[in-house]
């Protein structure tokens, strides 16, 4: 099977994975420090829970949407312009070699 019909490609996984992975650690921030009915844990109001949990896990889904857009360069048109420079560069080497005569 070619990666042609694929949507993505492994850098697109491997980058879906990283920014799950970063949402999951922001989900983790955000929890803990629980209040009961017979106490009261003002742990909840800490800036882990409030600024830096929310920060984090944002990130990580911009960066799941940047996985989603990223599309990586076909190897097979890179070597299509190189061949096609290749053979503009002796048909150059070859005019030149005319013009000499």
């Amino acid at each position: 099977m070619s990666n042609k019909n694929y949507a993505f490609g492994k850098t697109n996984f491997i980058l879906l994975a990283i920014g799950l992975a970063i949402i999951i650690i922001g989900f983790i921030l955000m929890s803990g420090g629980a209040t009961t009915d017979e106490a009261f844990n003002p742990a909840i109001f800490d800036a882990r829970h409030i600024k830096v949990a929310p920060v984090i896990t944002f990130l990580g889904f911009v960066s799941i949407i940047v996985a989603i857009v990223y599309k990586p360069k076909d190897k097979e048109e890179g070597s299509k312009e190189m061949r096609s420079k290749e053979l503009s560069s002796k048909e150059m080497s070859s005019k030149e070699i005319s013009n000499r005569k």
